[in-house]
């Protein structure tokens, strides 16, 4: 009654119905998620991003070996970096919202997958592989 108080209309008692549990139980299956435009949609955004940033994280792993130094060196700055990166993410979606940020990451994913693939030229003298 706390609501209708707060709201400022009176609500009785007799006025609250309550359905009973498992009056109203509906089974569904996997194809709901074809039949349903929105869920359909919701669920293609799931995967994408799920896609992405498994990706993301692979490419970085498995790309320590690439880095000169020992492994496991390596492997824990890169966990390292992971806390300033959730305290941005936190301060960044309190600031911009959820939806801006996951738009404003995935741009920053997308640029630098395609920079990697921009050929770099170095001096014949340079030797890169260690």
């Amino acid at each position: 009654f706390q609501v209708a108080k707060i709201n400022g209309s009176p609500l009785q008692a007799s006025q609250i119905r309550l359905k009973t549990p498992g009056s109203t139980k509906k089974s569904g299956n996997i194809l709901e998620i074809i039949k349903n435009r929105s869920h359909l949609l919701v669920t293609l955004n799931f995967c994408y991003q799920w896609f992405i940033v498994s990706l993301m994280f692979y490419g970085f792993y498995f790309g320590l070996e690439a880095i000169s130094g020992s492994f496991n060196a390596n492997f824990a700055i890169m966990a390292s970096l992971e806390v300033p990166f959730f305290i941005f993410n936190t301060i960044l979606l309190g600031v911009i919202g959820r939806r801006k940020a996951l738009l404003l990451a995935q741009i920053i994913i997308i640029v630098n997958c395609i920079l990697t693939f921009i050929p770099l030229k170095f001096p014949a003298d340079w030797n890169l592989k260690r």
